[in-house]
């Protein structure tokens, strides 16, 4: 029975297409075993509900969620105390997906069962109390007002009293637990408490020593919401909570290389967060959970910086210096987007607090940045995202931005994304033609089209950003793309069509009259177009 319902959890994603017409009599299924006689039968119907709340969201919400919360809410009573955490875990993804008109008949139910888990004398049991009554404010918002004063002081008080390093983790959840309730029942109920919550974690944060202090990141998460929180109020706080932030992003990843026959695990347990793969013939490992920690926190440095303005600029420019080379950082993906996505912010910090001079020479070296990475960016998904920043970031900084050479060097960084997709857009026309092409491969060629038409709608916005603050100065660099742009308008494909069409159009609304060298055979494939 263990075994069946384990499996049922493990095929939801794969066989996705066949269970989800069949949901109602799987949840039929599954729901008895809550009430089976072995305990680890109770704890994996917990399991398979918990995946399949992820996998069938939100068709399991909307249609079977009062089986389902029953169920769930009364394994919270259990006997057995994993079944109990297991089935508040299980809540946690439940909730995450569930409209809060699914949740709402159930709450009082809900957080009674909750904070009698809280009084468990086991911490693994309390620890995933307070994860589960976060997810369910975040969930309720404001109709979780009512509980906030039985719920708060509780937190405070684990905050103020469980200092042992065992508790640890049970800290760095009730901060968590805390911030989100703030989030849910506004400024207003949540103000009287801020101060005494604000200084227990600065308490918190000074006390943080070890590197795998798990405190850590449950503090940067943290101060992050009660910024949203707080506004403009929380500048005060910054000397506290930026340089941990600044530290954890500059970390370097931890890097080993074994010979094929040498144990991992004897030195680089999957517990501290190493992963191996083999290359080469040797075993290459990377410690990911730091990896994790500094996409964090670059994260949240453009989150500070988009939230305050003015007030982030005594860290603006060691910010940037920090984010613009995470660019190239290969080892994580999620930490070069972040970066990314943070610069254009950071640089409305500074130019909000006045720095002008600040902001135009922060984007001289920041320019030649963007270039060189386009150039050699291989992922088009992260190459779109360069494209929306490089274009933000040029509106913050203003007319007359690039100097001649950056803006050519630009071009031809354009133009090598460009035609590069313009030979896989003929390459897909041609395998259609020959028929050589079965249902996975128009499956896997629709994505890449998908991808790449977002990727030339960002390269069209990063032109007219250039062509809106330099004008006619852009027109001469801008004669390299036109054998390209003719091209692209004599395509079939409407998407191509449509960014020669933007850019010529752009040609000529901001350089006006010096775009008429290069207008002459444009204007009639545009006319016939229409």
């Amino acid at each position: 029975r263990h075994a069946a319902l384990m499996a049922i959890s493990s095929i939801g994603e794969g066989c996705y297409k066949i269970m989800r017409n069949e949901l109602g009599k799987i949840i039929q299924m599954i729901v008895p075993s809550f009430g089976d006689a072995h305990a680890r039968v109770r704890y994996a119907a917990c399991n398979c509900v918990g995946q399949m709340s992820t996998d069938f969201a939100p068709a399991l919400q909307e249609e079977h969620g009062a089986p389902v919360l029953t169920s769930l809410i009364s394994a919270m009573a259990d006997a057995a105390p994993r079944v109990q955490t297991h089935a508040a875990a299980a809540m946690v993804n439940f909730a995450e997906e569930a409209a809060r008109a699914v949740l709402e008949p159930h709450l009082d139910t809900l957080l009674e069962r909750l904070l009698a888990m809280l009084g468990s004398p086991r911490r693994y049991v309390q620890e995933q109390a307070i994860t589960t009554i976060a997810t369910i404010a975040d969930n309720a918002q404001d109709r979780f007002g009512q509980y906030y004063g039985t719920i708060m002081p509780m937190l405070l008080r684990v905050l103020a009293q469980a200092t042992d390093r065992d508790y640890r983790l049970l800290r760095g959840k009730a901060m968590e637990c805390a911030t989100f309730i703030g989030l849910a029942v506004g400024r207003d109920v949540f103000a009287p408490d801020i101060p005494r919550l604000v200084e227990l974690l600065t308490q918190t944060q000074q006390a943080v020593e070890d590197a795998d202090d798990p405190q850590a990141s449950y503090l940067q998460a943290s101060w992050a919401r009660l910024c949203r929180l707080m506004g403009a109020d929380f500048a005060p706080l910054l000397p506290v909570v930026i340089p941990p932030l600044l530290t954890a992003a500059s970390q370097q990843p931890d890097l080993a290389v074994l010979d094929p026959d040498e144990d991992p695990e004897s030195s680089y347990s999957a517990e501290d967060g190493w992963e191996f793969a083999n290359v080469g013939g040797q075993q290459v490992g990377i410690r990911t959970t730091l990896l994790e920690e500094k996409c964090d926190a670059v994260e949240l440095l453009g989150t500070y910086a988009r939230d305050l303005g003015a007030a982030f600029l005594p860290h603006a420019a060691e910010t940037l210096e920090l984010l613009v080379p995470l660019f190239r950082f290969f080892f994580h993906e999620g930490v070069r987007e972040a970066a990314a996505a943070a610069v254009p912010h950071v640089l409305v910090a500074l130019k909000s607090g006045g720095d002008d001079a600040g902001v135009r020479q922060a984007w001289g070296p920041m320019c030649d940045r963007y270039t060189v990475a386009l150039v050699l960016e291989e992922d088009d998904s992260f190459a779109l995202q360069l494209y929306a920043s490089f274009s933000e970031a040029l509106a913050v900084v203003g007319e007359g931005a690039m100097t001649d050479e950056q803006m050519h060097a630009f071009v031809t960084a354009c133009y090598t994304q460009m035609n590069k997709y313009h030979g896989r857009m003929k390459e897909r026309e041609a395998a259609r033609a020959a028929n050589e092409v079965d249902e996975d491969d128009e499956d896997q060629m629709a994505e890449e089209e998908a991808l790449e038409g977002l990727a030339v709608d960002e390269v069209a916005k990063a032109l007219h950003a250039i062509f809106r603050t330099h004008g006619a100065a852009f027109a001469p660099m801008f004669r390299e793309m036109l054998p390209l742009a003719h091209k692209y308008l004599g395509e079939r494909d409407p998407a191509a069509r449509q960014w020669a069409i933007c850019v010529f159009d752009d040609l000529v609304e901001f350089t006006g009259p010096a775009s008429a060298p290069y207008a002459s055979g444009f204007l009639e494939p545009i006319v016939a177009a229409l």
